[in-house]
């Protein structure tokens, strides 16, 4: 992973646990990169993280696209659209601060509900992507 995926990754974790209203939302910081085994919903984990060179002639820079998932009980639905909104609030709209390099563009690209019902569980997957480049020394 690079640092700035390992950055853009922490930026997103620190704004969601920060915010009162997301954690009302949640019950709690629950905002994990891997959930503990039988975690009351609902909670957040950061599902998938890929990043690749996205470096021109002249400048360096990285493509990141990142996968959120949002887990809540199968009656929630409209808890779980809350919560996906909330965090869209908080990443895309209100931008994130990375120290060592530029966010250059972060966008939700998808944002899916769907049924688990191995889980007995609604699944929330907003997908985002973000182009950044570091802060020249």
């Amino acid at each position: 992973m690079t640092l700035a995926a390992t950055q853009l990754e922490a930026a997103i974790h620190a704004r969601l646990i920060a915010d009162t209203a997301l954690i009302d939302l949640l019950g709690g910081a629950k905002v994990y990169a891997e959930a503990p085994r039988n975690s009351a919903f609902p909670y957040i984990t950061l599902a998938v993280s890929l990043s690749r060179d996205w470096s021109t002639g002249t400048e360096t820079g990285g493509d990141h696209r990142l996968i959120l998932t949002v887990w809540a009980g199968r009656n929630h639905r409209d808890q779980l659209a809350a919560i996906l909104a909330r965090m869209s609030d908080l990443i895309v709209a209100e931008g994130l601060s990375l120290p060592n390099h530029h966010l250059i563009n972060m966008q939700q690209q998808s944002c899916e509900i769907r049924s688990d019902q191995r889980n007995r569980a609604l699944q929330g997957l907003m997908q985002l992507r973000a182009v950044t480049e570091p802060i020249a020394n």
